[in-house]
């Protein structure tokens, strides 16, 4: 498990922490149609939703004496047990549902922890809501833990049902000394398969636990490279979808394709053609960015076609969280101090509307940052510059960083670019020493 950093949404994306999985295809059906005009491709739900790599936490409290008489078993003079609620939320276009669904472990030492869970609208348990797990140990989970696989039923839709997997861990990340129990729960994903470009393609979906809708705003991942999974570091096969102003667009072979709708109960979904040239690529690593201008805080105007020849670390950052880009800039200074020298230029992007350029100013003083800073809230640039990241950026969450090299192409996105890893990634394209001696005329 990585260590995250707080992220802000770059324009109103709700924040979620992505962790890597693979996650095999489901076999399904899948076909295309097409009119005169505008090809619309319809695939086909699976009925089993895949297991997601995203986790949420839940902090069960010591239960009272009441909360142990609804349990249908006497606790044990050693048994500690501990209570809460699992909740749920989903939102599409009928709005923001919630649901909480009670829970009850029961932890003994030297036995297999006990987990109570069901999904009636009643908090009394009986012994057909009881699952037998072993807890893990420490701050982390093991590859190798045994879980319990909970699953909430989706009535009025082609999905069996919705799976949540369980983990438990007996110490507090924040506070050991706390009375609680932290629960790991995984999400997933709806999935099926379409045909475009003469194959049948897989596809992902973030998908509600309460209703089974697809969610909005949503993941949506396609199978562009054709491996028969997704990749989930590629911008290219997972985009945002359902945010004003965000475009999603997908490229499969020849094929040119939009989200179009999504029809839960009948069990199927569908893609809507584009013509190629409106089809602009998500940012990833091997694309190049097109040029844009920009007015950076001090007032000098600049495009980023001027910085070609060099290694530009573009990085888009809020000021609304200086918790969460502190990190971030404590990084690029050393990497500045250590790189600038030998080609290497940040240039950075506030995404606030809502805060003064002096403000800004100030910011950047704090954090000794002396290189290129542009904001959407300056202008004449702003405006259009928020337009460009919508229509390229599309919506990812800052801190967010793409490293662009001396050709104009992405060579590193996101993950390579965290703080404890930046450095490093510098230096696979910009090795320090080889540079030393360059500048010292050795060979």
């Amino acid at each position: 498990m990585r260590a995250a950093f707080a992220r802000l949404p770059l324009r109103g994306v709700v924040p979620l922490v992505v962790i890597g999985m693979v996650v095999l295809p489901v076999a399904g059906r899948a076909q295309a149609s097409k009119t005169a005009a505008t090809p619309i491709y319809t695939g086909t739900f699976d009925p089993q939703i895949v297991m997601d790599t995203s986790y949420d936490t839940i902090l069960l409290q010591l239960a009272s004496p009441s909360d142990r008489q609804r349990l249908p078993e006497s606790p044990g003079a050693n048994t500690r047990v501990y209570t809460g609620t699992l909740e749920l939320s989903e939102s599409d276009t009928a709005g923001r549902r919630r649901k909480s669904l009670p829970m009850a472990l029961l932890v003994t030492p030297g036995q297999a922890s006990v987990l109570y869970f069901h999904t009636r609208d009643d908090s009394v348990f009986t012994i057909a809501d009881r699952h037998v797990f072993h807890p893990s140990h420490g701050d982390h989970v093991p590859a190798d833990q045994q879980e319990t696989l909970l699953t909430i039923p989706l009535p009025g839709t082609v999905f069996a049902e919705y799976p949540i997997r369980i983990l438990d861990r007996p110490v507090h990340p924040i506070d050991p000394a706390a009375q609680g129990y932290i629960i790991f729960r995984s999400t997933a994903r709806a999935q099926g398969h379409i045909m475009l470009n003469g194959r049948s393609t897989l596809a992902r979906f973030d998908v509600g636990p309460i209703t089974g809708a697809i969610v909005s705003p949503v993941w949506i991942s396609l199978d562009v490279l054709g491996t028969g999974d997704i990749d989930a570091a590629s911008r290219t096969e997972n985009q945002l979808w359902g945010l004003p102003n965000i475009p999603v667009m997908f490229k499969v072979g020849d094929a040119y394709v939009r989200p179009g709708t999504f029809d839960v109960r009948a069990g199927t979904f569908t893609m809507i053609g584009l013509d190629r040239r409106d089809y602009v690529p998500a940012i990833d690593t091997g694309v190049v960015l097109a040029n844009f201008a920009f007015t950076a805080l001090n007032g000098r105007a600049h495009q980023l076609s001027e910085y070609r020849g060099k290694y530009v670390l573009l990085y888009f950052w809020s000021a609304h969280c200086e918790s969460c880009v502190g990190p971030t800039f404590k990084a690029i200074r050393s990497a500045y101090d250590t790189h600038k020298d030998h080609g290497f230029e940040p240039v950075g992007v506030n995404v606030d509307t809502d805060v003064s350029a002096d403000t800004l100013t100030k910011f950047l003083a704090r954090h000794n940052a002396n290189w290129a800073v542009t904001s959407y809230g300056l202008r004449p640039t702003g405006a259009a510059l928020a337009a460009f990241a919508d229509l390229h950026v599309r919506g990812w969450y800052c801190p967010f960083s793409m490293l662009i090299g001396p050709d104009g192409r992405i060579v590193a996105t996101d993950e390579a670019l965290v703080p404890d890893k930046l450095d490093k990634t510098l230096e696979s394209f910009i090795p320090v020493q080889a540079a030393s001696n360059e500048l010292k005329g050795q060979p």
